[in-house]
């Protein structure tokens, strides 16, 4: 699905640049709007329990659930690999989930960004 949406959406990021710069561009704006996604997730949890996904989805509110943050986390992680600039980030993304504890009572720890 990735390569399907990568290859639909390039040409709208393309403008006068070669072709490799855009998928460039794209890929690693794709990382961090994803990126973005993940801290807007815990932000919304705020230390709580995981959201009840009907009720997200009842509501067309973001998808505060553990499924769903684990998906994105790989998704993001995978993305931040395709390019140089984010390979640092892959790592740290797929570790991510395992930073946040994945029970009904889970509650957030201190997750903390560091760049060396």
């Amino acid at each position: 699905m990735n390569e399907q949406l990568l290859g639909e959406c390039v040409n709208a990021f393309r403008n006068a640049r070669p072709l490799k710069d855009s998928i460039r561009y794209l890929n690693i704006m794709g990382c961090l709007h994803m990126c973005i996604r993940l801290k807007n997730i815990l932000k919304r949890k705020n230390g709580n329990l995981w959201w009840d996904e009907d009720v997200c989805l009842k509501n067309d509110s973001a998808l505060v659930t553990s499924k769903a943050f684990h998906a994105l986390s790989q998704r993001a992680s995978n993305w931040a690999a395709r390019d140089p600039l984010t390979t640092p980030l892959s790592s740290w993304l797929d570790a991510l989930p395992k930073k946040v504890v994945n029970r009904k009572t889970a509650r957030v720890g201190p997750v903390k960004i560091q760049f060396n």
